[in-house]
């Protein structure tokens, strides 16, 4: 039996996929818990001993892709799947490229769903043609790293080279570097320019 833990903000969504479970493949699946994105999530997902975690990336608060990076941290081989309904390509980029097994979206097929599951479940990935696509679109842009978003995300919000390196563990030097490397991949000369060119091109929402 396939152990699946739930996480998404809302609750009439947990109790579809409960059913759609429990309905289509009676006996195949145990829902070994659910959250909704707080702050206790990735530790809840975690204890629960799930065979497959079920995460929404656009939720209010801390978001999916930051609860799949605790719960990596915590669990580097956790099997993690992301349902939702964001098809935005750099969505898609970040999830695979911090470690989620496969990403699928909610307006897919009752059918897609309980394959990508069982796929994650025997340590297979699971990336759907659409989302492929998405993902090697945003590869295409001459992208920025995963580190190098974080850290433009820091600097919109107004902070110094100093607090950057503190929040992620890194030296001043190091923060500096990334910085440098973000205005020559986006050819802008501050900080300023950077982000609004980040918007421009998808890497940072509006």
């Amino acid at each position: 039996m396939i152990k699946v833990f739930l996480i998404d903000d809302h609750a009439v969504m947990r109790t579809g996929l409960k059913t759609m479970l429990s309905l289509l493949s009676p006996g195949e699946f145990a829902v070994a818990g659910e959250a909704s994105g707080n702050e206790d999530s990735a530790t809840a997902a975690i204890k629960s001993g799930a065979d497959v975690i079920l995460l929404d990336v656009r939720m209010p608060g801390k978001g999916g892709l930051d609860i799949l990076s605790e719960i990596l941290m915590y669990k580097r081989d956790a099997r993690v799947l992301m349902l939702t309904t964001s098809d935005a390509d750099n969505d898609v980029y970040i999830a695979l490229e911090r470690g989620a097994k496969g990403y699928i979206l909610k307006d897919s097929d009752a059918e897609d769903v309980l394959k990508a599951i069982r796929a994650i479940a025997e340590g297979r990935r699971f990336i759907p043609p659409n989302i492929r696509e998405l993902y090697n679109r945003r590869q295409m842009m001459g992208g920025l790293s995963v580190r190098e978003i974080e850290i433009l995300k820091f600097v919109r919000q107004g902070l110094k080279s100093e607090k950057i390196g503190e929040r992620l563990g890194i030296s001043i030097d190091g923060v500096k570097k990334h910085i440098r490397n973000i205005f020559a991949k986006l050819e802008v000369p501050d900080r300023a320019a950077a982000i609004s060119e980040a918007i421009r091109r998808g890497f940072l929402p509006e």
